[in-house]
């Protein structure tokens, strides 16, 4: 386990290097830079502002510079939000994500394992058709569209939840949660189903059940630790995708994210900030795929690490 580790841990320092530099060259090699857009601006105050921002000098003496930064923790200043540096942007905006998508991800687990497992132990009956249609419909519909109709049943019509702001927890999370877990609440569903319908006709469920085990035991204790690995599976990338978070919820429940800064910074060209942001949107991919690669080993023995 601990050589699985070390070695994991070394090519996650690789990947984030890698991304880091292919990153950090794509964004200087795009047409304009940050003060692009400014009309007018002297030479002299534009050498100024590459001096102060790191954009002076060849690429290369830039490139060393900003790792050279970055290994000390410094993300640098943001070129757009000129009183804020990167480190201080994130450290805002990122618990925002952070806390939206673990409670997406919360009632995605809750709604397609349920569906899943349920359509599985019931294959064949109006149940199994009707949630597997609804998976279909939860994959097929924008999150453009739900969010809206959502907003427009609960919010205007019932009055439930604040058809803007974003302050209170956990009820403005309510809405743009569900509107995120959705699509991805639908996989999980799809997954667990034909994961359980796999492993429930396996010779070792069978045998549990010729031993005279109750039912839920069976299904509890043998068939859903084998049948939700497909699952597993799907969580590592599915939690980067729900923690980098979506920008039209964002944008239909105005949610101050990570995500939002994200596309902002690249249409500004604020190239300390899509540095920033990428680095930790990387970094929690790679750190979830390493957590579904130890709980693959802790569901199932039969699983073993190197």
């Amino acid at each position: 386990m601990l050589r699985f580790l070390a070695r994991r841990l070394a090519w996650t320092v690789l990947t984030l290097f890698l991304l880091v530099t292919i990153t950090f060259f794509m964004i200087r090699l795009a047409p304009g830079d940050p003060f692009s857009g400014e009309k007018d601006l002297d030479p002299e105050v534009r050498l100024q502002l590459n001096k102060k921002y790191g954009l002076d000098g060849p690429l290369h003496s830039q490139y060393l510079r900003y790792l050279g930064g970055l290994l000390q923790g410094d993300l640098g200043p943001s070129s757009k939000q000129k009183d804020f540096t990167v480190n201080e942007i994130l450290r805002s905006r990122f618990p925002v994500s952070l806390r939206l998508g673990f409670c997406a991800m919360v009632l995605a687990l809750l709604l397609g394992l349920t569906a899943g497992i349920v359509a599985a132990l019931r294959h064949n009956s109006p149940f199994d058709y009707a949630s597997m249609a609804g998976a279909t419909v939860g994959l097929a519909v924008p999150t453009f569209v739900v969010g809206p109709i959502l907003v427009l049943v609960f919010a205007l019509k019932l009055g439930w939840f604040n058809t803007v702001g974003f302050d209170v927890f956990p009820r403005d999370y309510i809405l743009p949660s569900l509107t995120l877990a959705l699509p991805f609440a639908a996989r999980i569903a799809r997954l667990a189903r034909a994961g359980m319908l796999e492993v429930i006709h396996q010779d070792y469920v069978r045998t549990a059940r010729a031993k005279g085990l109750l039912e839920r035991v069976v299904v509890l204790r043998h068939a859903v630790r084998g049948g939700l690995l497909p699952v597993v599976s799907y969580i590592g990338p599915a939690m980067a995708d729900i923690l980098a978070g979506s920008l039209v919820v964002e944008t239909i429940f105005r949610v101050p994210g990570l995500g939002w800064e994200f596309v902002t910074s690249a249409g500004n060209r604020d190239y300390m900030l899509v540095m920033g942001t990428v680095i930790v949107y990387g970094s929690m991919l790679v750190l979830f795929n390493l957590l579904v690669d130890l709980a693959y080993h802790l569901i199932d023995p039969r699983v073993r690490v190197a």
